[in-house]
């Protein structure tokens, strides 16, 4: 915080009270964030702490996310420009990736770049390995997502709750050093929004049988195989 009193401005999210907070430290700021229905839709601390108005959505928003849809393996979000709007048709997937195109929006009108490049910009970029990547494997459409965190695997709930119901979903955990080798956080995931989505569930890796016990107490049966190669041809 103490750092930004000497850059030239700041861009932060109104919609996180700690994000926010930073704006009393920044010589300049511009603020992003969404419109009232994609709030409540999306997590948050105070759904499970407490209740009341917090700071941020009563500030002038620079950009505003007002839609985010499913668009084959992408998004197509709309984002308020003062009075103007922009449509964007994003190729990685997730709410919370029309977030991150609201701060690139953002920056990108601090910096002086024209909106209609910023899209394009935008609309070019693919998902990073693993990231809502989608692969080919044997004649089968493959979608990646990435979870090491509550707050991540709770983003990759939301999409599978937009998947048609009859997906295969295949969770694999590991506790090697790069992952963590405290696996309680799954019980910190919002597992049991999963439970009737109409998909069969399966487990691999190291923690298989960790993820599969989370998974039956959310009500949900799944196979495991701690072989993540045996588990691919099943």
């Amino acid at each position: 915080a103490a750092g930004l009193r000497h850059a030239g401005g700041a861009v932060l999210n109104a919609d996180d009270p700690l994000v926010f907070d930073l704006a009393g430290s920044a010589s300049a700021t511009r603020f992003f964030g969404a419109s009232a229905a994609i709030r409540a839709s999306m997590p948050a601390d105070s759904n499970l702490y407490g209740s009341g108005d917090l700071p941020g959505p009563g500030v002038d928003l620079a950009i505003r996310l007002d839609r985010s849809e499913p668009d084959g393996g992408g998004r197509a979000v709309t984002f308020s420009v003062g009075d103007s709007s922009l449509e964007v048709r994003l190729q990685v997937p997730g709410t919370y990736n029309g977030y991150n195109a609201a701060a690139a929006l953002c920056a990108a009108g601090v910096l002086g770049v024209a909106p209609e490049s910023a899209v394009r910009a935008l609309e070019g970029l693919r998902p990073a390995f693993g990231r809502g990547q989608v692969i080919e494997y044997r004649g089968r459409r493959i979608k990646l997502l990435l979870v090491k965190n509550p707050a991540g695997f709770n983003q990759a709930i939301r999409l599978l709750g937009e998947e048609e119901a009859g997906a295969a979903v295949l969770v694999a955990i590991n506790d090697l050093d790069a992952d963590g080798r405290d696996v309680s956080w799954l019980w910190d995931a919002r597992v049991e929004d999963l439970t009737g989505s109409g998909h069969s569930f399966g487990t691999t890796g190291i923690r298989a049988y960790d993820m599969a016990l989370r998974l039956k107490y959310a009500g949900i049966e799944a196979w495991s195989e701690p072989d993540f190669t045996a588990a691919l041809q099943r």
